[in-house]
């Protein structure tokens, strides 16, 4: 339910700025993909493929805003807090996910055809898990269902616009490159067994690599 909630937001907000964006050069959407890593205690995993849509005015030649509205697969390791008491079969990945919708600010150093920027945002990251819970001592046949926090977090990225771009005959112009980093603070993991003890912590914050487009470019 939550994920037909999530597609119909990008769904709208393609639609609705999208056809503006055409006839107001100031009116852009940007439509990113590409892959993400996370890390617990020093290691380094590659969670999976990220997609995001970002609707954005550009309020100036150097700067605009925007809202980033991001769907990805995570890895979700979780680091079991009681581990006398419970067991987090962290190799189950049916659906892993994590939602935000982050307002953001860039700001373009130069105009020229590579055009590099920086970025900073705030917003809410909503978080998804597919992982089975195990007392011990039960049969494995009575897993509980997890759930985990949704949490506010912090976004920085930098990267490349290219501008009026073109490698031989390849118009690579308004493709975009970014590297972004998503600060999300650990997140409890909880089971509801009557008062929704806390078994665990999830950290989700990650590194980004992306490649998209820019429409509506001025």
């Amino acid at each position: 339910m939550k994920l037909k909630k999530v597609t119909l937001l990008i769904l709208s907000a393609f639609c609705v700025l999208h056809l503006p964006a055409q006839e107001r050069s100031n009116l852009q959407l940007n439509l990113a993909a590409g892959l993400f890593w996370d890390w617990i205690e020093g290691e380094v995993y590659l969670s999976g493929p990220f997609l995001y849509v970002e609707p954005k005015l550009q309020t100036s030649a150097n700067t605009s805003i925007g809202l980033r509205i991001g769907a990805a697969h995570s890895t979700q390791i979780v680091q079991t807090v009681a581990a006398d008491r419970f067991y987090i079969d962290n190799d189950t990945d049916r659906g892993n996910g994590v939602f935000s919708f982050v307002p953001i600010f860039d700001f373009y150093f130069s105009d020229k055809k590579y055009r590099p920027y920086l970025s900073v945002g705030s917003g809410y990251y909503f978080l998804t898990t597919s992982k089975d819970v195990f007392i011990n001592g039960r049969p494995v046949n009575e897993a509980l269902k997890a759930s985990v926090n949704n949490q506010i977090g912090f976004l920085l990225r930098g990267g490349f616009n290219l501008y009026n771009f073109t490698v031989g005959r390849t118009d690579l112009s308004n493709m975009t490159i970014g590297l972004e980093f998503n600060y999300i603070p650990k997140a409890d993991v909880e089971i509801s067994n009557g008062d929704n003890e806390s078994v665990g912590t999830i950290d989700t914050s990650n590194v980004k690599l992306s490649i998209g487009y820019t429409f509506g470019k001025s």
